[in-house]
């Protein structure tokens, strides 16, 4: 790490111990959401069974290195949105989940 890197399973192992030990700890709900995004930035696709993900095992990630960049833009751009009406940002958060559907699955 001699160029101010570290790869996604060193920021996994970091942000663990806060998302697995210590969420309870965290009062702040973006700062919980930020860490839990980062946890799962080393998930990727199981070699012996493709249809599983896990972390830090195999080399085809879920998530690529443009779509880790786009998930981050967007927690800062929300964290402004958090920080200048709190309460508003959580009203809103709460009424896009209980509106959520999920996808019909094809027989």
């Amino acid at each position: 790490m001699t160029d101010g890197q570290v790869n996604r399973r060193e920021v996994h192992e970091w942000a663990s111990t806060w998302v697995e030990e210590h969420d309870a700890a965290i009062a702040d709900p973006m700062i919980l959401n930020g860490l839990q995004y980062l946890h799962g930035f080393d998930l990727s696709y199981d070699p012996e069974n493709p249809n599983v993900v896990r972390h830090g095992v195999g080399e085809r990630y879920v998530h690529s290195d443009q779509e880790i960049a786009d998930a981050l833009a967007r927690w800062e751009s929300n964290c402004g949105l958090y920080d200048s009406d709190p309460a508003a940002y959580l009203r809103r958060a709460k009424e896009r989940l209980t509106s959520w559907s999920p996808p019909t699955r094809k027989p």
